[in-house]
């Protein structure tokens, strides 16, 4: 591929997470947030007394079971960076809970069979030396 053309980062359907310049362009992006300064308090936001925490992503998933150590990777990675440019702040994941193959005895709390195939494992991602504390997502029915 000529350079003028661009990068093919969509080689598989786990490239977010595993691929080179995504986590890059992910990483600029973080650091560009964190150092933004609020515009209504002119304090930067890795000084921010206002904000409580960093959330990775809402709902980080991928596409299989296999791919599971791809997403813990990405997390271990992705949450050492946030500290590397915030020490001040709290960070968190943003997944929704699910129980993975890994922990096939609480898989039952799950919403349906198909989401212990979705790569996460609140368990184990939530155990990432770097991730401060554990959230769900609660969609209750009624």
């Amino acid at each position: 591929m000529a350079p003028e053309a661009g990068e093919n980062v969509s080689s598989s359907a786990d490239s977010f997470f595993s691929h080179p310049t995504i986590k890059e362009c992910y990483k600029a992006y973080i650091k560009a947030v964190v150092a933004r300064k609020n515009s209504m308090t002119g304090v930067h936001y890795f000084d921010e007394p206002a904000i409580f925490a960093w959330e990775l992503m809402n709902e980080p998933r991928s596409v299989s079971e296999s791919s599971a150590p791809l997403l813990q990777s990405w997390i271990t990675e992705m949450a050492v960076h946030i500290k590397s440019v915030d020490q001040r702040h709290l960070v968190t994941i943003g997944v929704e809970g699910f129980y993975g193959l890994q922990t096939q005895e609480k898989s039952a709390v799950n919403p349906g069979e198909w989401a212990s195939s979705l790569g996460t494992d609140f368990l184990k991602n939530s155990a990432i030396h770097d991730i401060d504390f554990a959230s769900v997502h609660a969609y209750p029915d009624g």
